[in-house]
């Protein structure tokens, strides 16, 4: 699973997928260094805007703050934790629902990586 749950003490968790984790070319299968499909902003409102269609109110129980060189969301409970990591490593490793939604993504929040995989 490409997302790591870290408690930092027994009320908070944090959901970290690390930049080296999303650096990486599905149509190549290789690690790329040039982050073609954006950084943890956009991570963070690509998988923001996923679980708010799939659960809502799970969504609303989280605190996202992801970086540049990582995305991140904390939760109150280690059951939010491991779901919100279930869910988004069951996206993460389908590649044609990661593009579409990178895609977007993209789109919606005007981002200006390079993007040229058509769907």
């Amino acid at each position: 699973m490409p997302f790591e749950i870290f408690e930092y003490n027994k009320n908070l968790y944090a959901v970290l997928l690390d930049q080296e984790d999303y650096c990486y070319d599905w149509v190549l299968e290789k690690k790329t260094i040039s982050c073609r499909y954006g950084d943890g902003h956009c991570y963070n409102d690509a998988f923001h805007d996923y679980l708010e269609q799939k659960n809502t109110s799970l969504n609303e129980r989280l605190d996202y703050d992801s970086e540049n060189g990582m995305f991140c969301v904390y939760c109150k409970s280690l059951k939010d934790a491991e779901l919100v990591a279930n869910k988004l490593s069951m996206l993460y490793n389908n590649e044609n629902k990661m593009l579409e939604l990178i895609k977007n993504t993209k789109i919606k929040y005007q981002y200006e990586f390079n993007f040229d995989i058509n769907i």
